[in-house]
C-alpha cells in the first residue's frame, strides 16, 4: 500500500474493520458517517495525536431507478408495486445494518420526477458529475517505481 508522509501527517486507507475510527472525526464534523460496506475511505491520520484530521470518500451510491416495463403491461400499477417491494427491501436492509441508506435517483423525464416527488425523494442542488478511471495513473506510478 502506498503512504505518503507529511510531517506528522500519514494518509492510509482504512480497512472496513477500522471504521470505527471515522466515529469521532464524523461526529465532530456533523457528517455521516460512511458505510464499510459501500465505501473506500482514505484518512489524513495525526500521527503525533492519534487522530483522523481528514477523509476522502469513494463510496458506491445506492441509486433507484430505472423502472422498465413493458408496453403491454404498463397503467395497470407494476410500477407502483416494484417500488413498493424495492422500498421494503432497502428499509429490511436499514434495518439489518442498523444504518440510515442514502439512497438517490437521478430523473430523467417527467415520469420519473413525479415517481420520485410521489415516494419522498428530495431534490438536490448537487449537479452530478462523472469520470471514468480506467487505471492508466496507478500504471504511470506503477513505472516510475520500476525506473
Amino acid at each position: 500500500e502506498l503512504h505518503e508522509k507529511m510531517n506528522n501527517i500519514v494518509i492510509k486507507m482504512l480497512d472496513p474493520e477500522q471504521y470505527y475510527l471515522l466515529e469521532k472525526f464524523c461526529e465532530e464534523e456533523g457528517i455521516d458517517a460512511p458505510s464499510p460496506e459501500f465505501s473506500w475511505v482514505k484518512a489524513a491520520i495525526d500521527v503525533d495525536e492519534g487522530e483522523i484530521v481528514g477523509i476522502v470518500v469513494t463510496q458506491m451510491l445506492i441509486h433507484t431507478e430505472p423502472i422498465w416495463i413493458k408496453k403491454e403491461h404498463q397503467g395497470r400499477g407494476l410500477k407502483e408495486r416494484l417500488m413498493d417491494a424495492m422500498e421494503l427491501r432497502i428499509d429490511e436492509a436499514s434495518i439489518l445494518k442498523g444504518v440510515p441508506i442514502h439512497v438517490y435517483a437521478e430523473p430523467t423525464n417527467a415520469a420519473s420526477e413525479k415517481i420520485c416527488r410521489q415516494r419522498g425523494f428530495t431534490q438536490s442542488e448537487r449537479k452530478f458529475w462523472t469520470k471514468i478511471y480506467t487505471g492508466e495513473k496507478f500504471i504511470e506510478l506503477l513505472k516510475s517505481n520500476i525506473e
